[in-house]
């Protein structure tokens, strides 16, 4: 049996963090890929993001953004997003991606097999 990581929280299975550049007048575009393909691990992603203040509080998630399905790749305007949540960019915010199994969903802890993470995280690097 192949060594397993407990009490995991799936949001950060493959996470992307990145700046909001709002106070410099940049608008933040990223973009994601489900690049696991032909592997016992590749599966369908659910996408989220939360946007965090300078100081580390969530100001705001963005929690059903659909589904990656394996080699897909998405860019995400993440101004429309903000404006959605209603969320003026102000100071150093970051915004964090998250790509979670789908087999995950709505679960907060979950135990996965350490190769399946390292699958996962070797892809998207």
């Amino acid at each position: 049996m192949a060594e397993a990581v407990t009490d995991y929280d799936p949001l950060f299975f493959r996470p992307c963090i990145f700046p909001i550049l709002g106070d410099l007048g940049y608008g933040t575009s990223i973009t994601i890929n489900n690049a696991l393909l032909g592997s016992k691990y590749t599966t369908d992603l659910d996408l989220s993001i939360t946007f965090l203040s300078e100081d580390g509080k969530v100001v705001g998630t963005a929690s059903d953004l659909g589904v990656l399905k394996p080699g897909e790749v998405r860019k995400i305007d993440t101004r429309d997003i903000l404006k959605d949540l209603k969320i003026t960019p102000k100071g150093n915010m970051l915004g964090v991606a998250h790509l979670v199994p789908t087999k995950f969903r709505g679960q907060t802890s979950v135990s996965v097999d350490r190769g399946e993470l390292m699958a996962h995280v070797g892809s998207s690097d």
